[in-house]
């Protein structure tokens, strides 16, 4: 969906100051590349089972 312009990740908000600023660094390197096609990630749309 990203990639298509369909959703995107919400704002820290108040936990702006809480997060590393390599971890935010990656996370906005990551959104920059999905559009252009450089991040696939893998889905697994398989029905979970049961493990109990």
């Amino acid at each position: 969906m990203m990639r298509r312009g369909g959703a995107s990740l919400a704002p820290h908000y108040e936990f702006e100051d809480r997060i590393p600023a390599d971890a935010k660094a990656r996370v906005e390197k990551i959104e920059r590349d999905i559009p252009a096609g450089g991040h696939v990630e893998k889905i697994n749309d398989a029905e979970p089972k049961s493990t109990s």
